[in-house]
């Protein structure tokens, strides 16, 4: 399987990336803490629509590999190796 097995081959011969998997994130400016800068905004998923707060790179983490875990017995529409 190739490295661009997620993304999609443009007529032109360049890599598209796929919707389902894109996001928007709006970062607020940095505030400090006693150990350096806390990320900190909002984060929209493209196609769902689906949106979310987030303090710190964990939450914003755990929003993004939430919204890409394949759901319970789906198929990830990767093909086998």
């Amino acid at each position: 399987m190739s490295s661009e097995s997620a993304a999609e081959r443009k007529r032109d011969g360049t890599v598209g990336l796929p919707a389902d998997r894109a996001f928007v994130v709006q970062l607020r400016r940095p505030a400090r803490s006693g150990t350096g800068a806390v990320w900190a905004g909002r984060v929209e998923h493209v196609v769902s629509g689906r949106s979310a707060r987030f303090d710190g790179c964990d939450e914003l983490r755990r929003f993004v590999e939430e919204l890409l875990a394949p759901e319970p017995g789906s198929s990830t529409g990767e093909e086998p190796t």
